[in-house]
């Protein structure tokens, strides 16, 4: 399909065209006017219909300049017309809301979301695996009823930062509710996915079951494939999720610093 400049020059080219024809018709008429009359004085006529071919050519290169953008858009008449860009069909409507959560400095659901739907189109381009990972906390209304709201706003920042520190840069780590937070690991199977919650049991079983209410950590994983779907991988996480609710508790570890990470949090 011809471009925009094309168009333009064709046009250009047209209204030459045309401005020669009308200074080839007043030059005939007046060689003509000066072969009957001899007197130079005598008045030149030009025709009508190459005033009118002149100034419509002029109007159709003004327009043409005026408006480019709408010619690029539609192309020359009887092309067919290109529609609007419309919005994007990969990403549904994002929940508004903060992008950060303000107490954590951990992502709200609004980006977890978003990140679940470019992870999604991201794999099914490239065929590499991402996982997603459920932690919530147990025990943690049984603190707030026996030790009151301040023994939880001193152990929730811990596991948040915890969990900041043994994810990637590349990786996501929202928290989803109150004690419930999501982690997006990118290029990642469950094989990696089970070290990364190995790496965050090590780092917090042991000071929450020491505290004065005892406390752990539920986690649930799976990983999202091109077999497999972001909608899919979370169902999975979140059945995992409920079966590790049920796993007995740790026994609280008695060896020297188990308990300093939780120290000043219960």
């Amino acid at each position: 399909m011809p471009t925009e400049e094309t168009l333009l020059t064709v046009l250009l080219i047209a209204l030459a065209a045309n401005l020669g024809l009308m200074v080839l018709v007043i030059l005939v008429a007046w060689i003509r006017g000066r072969r009957r009359r001899p007197d130079d004085s005598a008045p030149i006529t030009v025709s009508p219909a190459a005033i009118d071919a002149a100034r419509a050519a002029a109007r159709m290169a003004a327009a043409a300049v005026s408006r480019p953008s709408t010619m690029a858009a539609t192309g020359p008449p009887g092309s067919r017309s290109t529609p609007p860009a419309g919005p994007a069909e990969d990403h549904p409507a994002e929940p508004s809301g903060p992008l950060v959560d303000p107490e954590s400095g951990l992502d709200t659901p609004r980006i977890w979301s978003r990140a679940l739907s470019d992870e999604m189109a991201r794999i099914a381009r490239y065929r590499r695996p991402a996982s997603i990972v459920l932690v919530e906390v147990e025990g943690l209304e049984r603190l707030i009823e026996r030790l009151g709201e301040d023994a939880a706003e001193r152990i929730l920042p811990v596991i948040s930062e915890t969990l900041r520190k043994s994810a990637r840069a590349a990786d996501h780590v929202a928290i989803l509710e109150r004690g419930r937070y999501g982690v997006l690991l990118t290029e990642t199977d469950e094989v990696r996915a089970i070290n990364f919650i190995e790496r965050v049991r090590a780092a917090c079983d042991g000071w929450l079951a020491a505290g004065a209410v005892s406390l752990r950590l539920a986690i649930g994983w799976a990983d999202a494939n091109a077999g497999r779907t972001m909608d899919d991988a979370m169902a999975t996480a979140a059945d995992r999720l409920d079966s590790d609710r049920r796993r007995p508790a740790p026994a609280p570890e008695s060896g020297p610093g188990s308990f300093e990470a939780g120290r000043s949090s219960v």
